[in-house]
């Protein structure tokens, strides 16, 4: 079972934490992109280096807006 569905079954104060762990990670995903794009990291990383770094990047950022949107609903829903 994953975080996001232990959160949604878990008791309503906990789904608070929960979005704002899910926040925090959303900023840190933004963070990384930017270093990505404007960092330093660029003149250290050859293509294939950077098309990897942004594909994990990219689904981390999906997980995470995934299960924010199952907070979201369970929350909307009660």
């Amino acid at each position: 079972m994953d975080q996001a569905t232990t959160s949604v079954s878990s008791p309503r104060n906990g789904d608070e934490t929960e979005l704002e762990q899910l926040s925090s990670d959303l900023q840190a995903l933004k963070r990384l992109y930017v270093l990505l794009h404007k960092g330093p990291a660029n003149e250290n990383l050859d293509e294939a280096s950077r098309a990897l770094l942004m594909k994990m990047l990219d689904d981390a950022t999906q997980q995470t807006l995934l299960k924010q949107a199952k907070v979201i609903y369970f929350h909307a829903s009660m």
